[in-house]
């Protein structure tokens, strides 16, 4: 239910809106907000006739009138009191405009770095080390080449410098030499890592070697190289016959029935023996060919 409604409602009689329910239930229509609506007229005008609403209104201005009493207050600078109405917020420190101390902006001086000059900086914070013009021009220092011995300039921020450019040392390659303990022979060995023992043609070529029993014939063995320990010997070792894969029995091709076909088919019938007897006189006289 809007706002609307409910003003029509509490400018209503109490007769027209009992008549408004009773339409409503008549037509079957929902009322229970409708009653909850006039329970709350109703309540809200038993309130008003009783005089509940005007004591709150008395209240609220005697909250308010108590709320403005005036109060006196000493000032912080001519130590003078004056009056002032009690309100909401903060009370007044100073009397006047005129007791109120002005503020001035802080002056510092500072020595710039670059130019040695003195200059006068505004307000707070961390005191300048450059002045502005100084410190918009690039940053140019000097470093000694610990080659050469020459010094250099070096523009812009980072870490200084310790050598030019052109003196940057590059790696020079190690070469060593050893002796080979097979042959004697003196050879170079580049880059870093433990020094050589023996030449390439002299490196020993170690092969491993294994013995195992075998179980069939139980005599020892030797096996080269590495991997898992034989069991049995090659001679001993049992042969496995090779898997045939499985035949496929080729597909029964159906032929259509003919005439001499069926006489073949009736021809390999098994018959006793005297039918035997009497298609063998028929066939000799030609009948039933």
């Amino acid at each position: 239910m809007n706002k609307e409604t409910i003003e029509r409602m509490m400018k209503m009689t109490k007769e027209e809106r009992d008549n408004l329910l009773k339409m409503m239930e008549s037509v079957n229509m929902p009322t229970t907000e409708l009653r909850e609506v006039i329970k709350a007229i109703e309540a809200i005008e038993e309130q008003v006739a009783t005089g509940v609403f005007e004591s709150e209104v008395e209240s609220e201005v005697e909250s308010e009138v108590e709320s403005e009493v005036e109060e006196a207050i000493s000032c912080n600078n001519c130590n003078t009191e004056f009056m002032h109405v009690r309100k909401r917020g903060a009370r007044p420190r100073y009397c006047s405009d005129e007791c109120k101390p002005t503020y001035v902006n802080k002056t510092r001086t500072y020595t710039c770095d670059e130019c040695d000059e003195n200059f006068v900086m505004l307000g707070r914070g961390k005191l300048r080390l450059t002045c502005e013009p100084c410190a918009l021009l690039p940053k140019i220092r000097t470093y000694t080449c610990d080659v050469c011995g020459v010094i250099g300039e070096q523009h812009g921020k980072g870490s200084l410098r310790k050598r030019h450019i052109e003196c940057k040392l590059t790696s020079i390659p190690i070469v060593r030499t050893y002796t080979c303990d097979v042959c004697g022979v003196e050879g170079e060995q580049h880059g870093i890592g433990k020094s050589r023992v023996r030449c390439e043609g002299c490196k020993l070529v170690i092969k491993k070697v294994r013995t195992y029993t075998c179980s069939v014939c139980t005599l020892v063995k030797e096996q080269h190289g590495r991997g898992k320990l034989r069991k049995s010997c090659v001679g001993c070792k049992p042969t496995v016959a090779p898997t045939v894969a499985p035949t496929v029995a080729p597909t029964p091709v159906t032929i259509p029935k003919t005439e001499e076909a069926d006489s073949v088919e009736s021809d390999n019938t098994k018959v006793d023996t005297e039918t035997q007897m009497v298609l063998d006189i028929m066939k000799n006289l030609g009948i039933g060919v």
